[in-house]
């Protein structure tokens, strides 16, 4: 399963909306759908971070 679709599930599972999970992030909700159209990738460690620890993933399981 890619990034994109990853996320997506990960933060359907979690009932939050994009806007809400960039919120918690500290990243603008247009990134998160960027992220989520697989257009991007996050490119900071501290990002990739918080988004393991809000969708309850390991920083493993995020990035394959």
């Amino acid at each position: 399963m890619s990034f994109k679709d990853r996320l997506r599930e990960k933060r359907l599972e979690a009932n939050l909306t994009q806007m809400q999970l960039a919120e918690k992030v500290s990243i603008s909700a247009r990134t998160i759908q960027n992220y989520e159209l697989g257009t991007r990738k996050p490119t900071k460690y501290e990002v990739v971070e918080k988004l393991a620890t809000v969708l309850d993933l390991s920083l493993i399981h995020i990035s394959e």
